[in-house]
């Protein structure tokens, strides 16, 4: 038969890696007894004194049904004496009447719009209101806020005065006085006693506007280390608060930390890490309970301390052979030698893909929620934090060469400085290069810092060597195959016109582009190659592309032009009209500013094609490779303009008066 109460009912009662746990005893039972006793519970009763447990049979035990809050059913509604059956419940006196009333009190008035009766409204408490003359004016929530928001005014005023000082963390940055944290307070004041009464008649005046009295017996105050003594006795008189030390914690975390005690401040976070992983839970559980175990504790304990500081790599190792020791651990207690390791830890902590069983990296993970918090500050520079911690800025719209050949190389100075800066009045934006919207997240961080750590060139041939012995990887023929059969469901209708192909290939850094203009009126044709040191990645140059056909038919007079790319991130981004706030990708947004402010209309008329509709302009761009960065080469062999010479050649315009923004033409036939 089952039972209730601990697993095993023997044990030899010896300490250490001799100490064995069994279950000895059991209570059998047929099937006629079964029949006839079918309450029949067996409970184990825990050892205490001898070495086997005794074991309790009960035939008809005491049950007591569990209380269940009530729950209204949707589908109640739908039965024909739904309202009859309720009315009898209700006007029924069996039952607990308080009970009732209590939940009758949380029903709200039957209205006209009102199709659920029991439908719940939030209530107020009658003794967080003010009223007057019998209505109900102000919540005394909001009348506390206004009270708190004086007091921050008197201070504000008292520093104007110079009746206060505050702290400052930087000789030129801002000067703090308070800090509010929900009915927390923290003031902070220069050591004098002039300061210090002129800090308590500002409590005492806030105190009698709203009624509040501050907890006295839960306040403290904290003195610098060069304070001499009796001026440290003078302000305890005027503040009936005891003296706090530097481990002094708020909400949990310390208050106060420095590079030399960081690893004794947060000692407790190893002793919590000890106290949920501990050897005895192991033995109790599978590896795959240890590894549930591991997560939970991981998602709960240190976050919050890890999002605020950057812990040190001595406390963190510490944590983590903790982790490591209750995962590798056996079924015994207390073992002297260290557990045998089948695997290395970092081969574990890999993400499941790639065979691990992704326990997060605790450095990791501090580091990424460092960072996240840093882009919160970087991106909401108008909060309070940010103004206090940020730096002198300068806005000269242009890159400081001295600064940054001090700082680097002089390869990554030129790829810097080909970094376009948006000249206009647009504000700068900061983008976070990891994601598709540019927005920084802990996920995000946490896989570049763990990237980082861990990739290896061995890593990087080894997963080139399996995907090509695997025949994994695919030709590029094949790869487009799939790309083209779901494309043809995308694909809009294209109104006759004049027609512009463009297409990019980037490499290195160099950009090759290809455009192909077909006029089929005239029946002409115009075959452009151009190049581009510009673009950081495929995406900027597939706008580059754009840009340029954008320029040439503008400067061309050319009038309805339909523009064809296969690079639906760029022409998704033109049907949704918000380039600066919805660009498709943070990278070609300084690119999307440029086109917009020379030529917005022609955006209009840009369509997506697939791949093989767009093989002129690939092979136009992929030919631009092979051209010497040498002067334009402008050919005409359009008959209409070498039988009427006084006609304007495309060509030689170009050649002649054309200049691009962001490419160089290199390459130009007319046909």
């Amino acid at each position: 038969m089952g039972y209730n109460g601990p697993a095993y009912t023997w044990t030899n009662k010896r300490k250490g890696n001799e100490v064995i746990f069994e279950r000895l005893d059991r209570c059998l039972a047929n099937v006629e007894w079964c029949h006839h006793f079918p309450n029949t519970n067996v409970y184990h009763i825990p050892l205490i004194y001898g070495d086997h447990a005794p074991i309790l049979v009960l035939l008809n035990p005491n049950f007591r049904k569990p209380k269940r809050s009530f729950k209204f059913e949707n589908w109640w509604l739908l039965e024909e004496d739904f309202n009859t059956v309720a009315k009898n419940s209700w006007n029924d006196c069996n039952g607990s009447f308080v009970s009732k009333t209590k939940f009758l009190s949380k029903i709200s008035p039957p209205g006209a719009k009102r199709r659920n009766l029991f439908r719940i409204k939030s209530l107020m408490v009658l003794s967080m209101l003010i009223v007057v003359s019998g209505k109900v004016v102000l919540s005394l929530l909001i009348f506390f806020v206004i009270a708190l928001n004086e007091l921050s005014d008197q201070l504000n005023e008292a520093l104007q005065n110079h009746n206060i000082n505050g702290i400052k963390l930087s000789v030129s940055g801002a000067v703090i006085h308070s800090l509010l944290y929900a009915d927390d307070l923290i003031i902070t004041g220069t050591a004098t006693v002039e300061e210090a009464n002129q800090i308590k008649s500002i409590i005492d005046k806030f105190c009698r506007k709203s009624g509040q009295t501050p907890n006295w017996d839960k306040s403290g105050i904290l003195f610098s280390k060069h304070i001499p003594s009796h001026i440290k006795n003078y302000i305890s008189q005027i503040f009936p608060v005891p003296i706090l030390d530097s481990n002094v914690r708020h909400l949990g975390h310390p208050l106060f930390v420095t590079n030399r005690n960081k690893s004794i401040i947060y000692k407790f976070i190893i002793d919590k890490f000890r106290a949920k992983l501990t050897t005895l839970k192991a033995n109790k559980l599978s590896h795959a309970g240890r590894l549930t175990l591991i997560k939970s504790v991981f998602s709960s304990l240190p976050v919050y301390y890890m999002a605020t500081i950057l812990l040190s790599k001595n406390l963190l190792n510490k944590i983590t052979a903790i982790i490591r020791k209750f995962w590798w651990t056996g079924v015994r207690e207390g073992q002297d030698k260290n557990p045998l390791c089948l695997k290395s830890w970092k081969e574990i902590c890999r993400p499941l893909d790639e065979g691990g069983l992704e326990i997060r990296d605790i450095q990791a993970v501090n580091k990424s929620l460092i960072l996240n918090s840093a882009w919160r500050l970087i991106t909401n520079p108008h909060e309070q934090m940010a103004q206090i911690l940020k730096d002198l800025w300068t806005e000269t719209k242009e890159w400081d060469s001295n600064k940054l050949n001090s700082l680097f190389e002089e390869e990554a100075v030129h790829k810097i400085m080909q970094v376009p800066i948006m000249q206009n009045d647009a504000e700068d934006k900061l983008f976070w290069k990891h994601t598709r919207n540019g927005q920084c997240n802990t996920k995000s961080a946490y896989k570049e810092f763990y990237k980082r750590e861990n990739q290896t060139i061995q890593q990087l041939w080894k997963a080139r060597n399996d995907l090509k012995f695997q025949g994994i990887m695919k030709e590029p023929s094949q790869g487009n195959t799939e790309e083209e059969g779901t494309s043809k469901r995308r694909m809009e209708s294209i109104p006759n016109g004049n027609r512009c192909y463009t297409d990019a290939a980037w490499e290195n850094g160099v950009t090759g582009i290809g455009i192909f203009f077909h006029f089929p009126q005239d029946h002409n044709a115009m075959f452009i190659k151009a190049i581009s040191d510009k673009a950081q990645s495929p995406l900027q140059a597939e706008l580059l592309a754009l840009q340029l056909a954008l320029e040439i038919s503008k400067f061309l007079n050319l009038a309805d032009v339909i523009y064809l790319m296969d690079n639906a991130t760029i022409v998704d981004a033109v049907k949704r009209n918000n380039f600066l706030q919805e660009p498709g990708h943070w990278s070609p947004r300084p690119f999307w500013l440029q086109i917009t402010s020379s030529t917005p209309a022609d955006l209009k008329q840009v369509r997506w094609i697939p791949r093989e509709m767009n093989k002129m302009a690939d092979k136009l761009s992929k030919e631009t490779k092979c051209l010497t960065r040498g002067n334009l080469v402008h050919m005409c062999q359009n008959i209409s303009h070498i039988a009427y010479p006084h006609r304007d050649c495309y060509a030689s315009l170009l050649k002649d008066h054309f200049t691009s923004l962001n490419c160089n033409i290199k390459y130009v036939l007319c046909f």
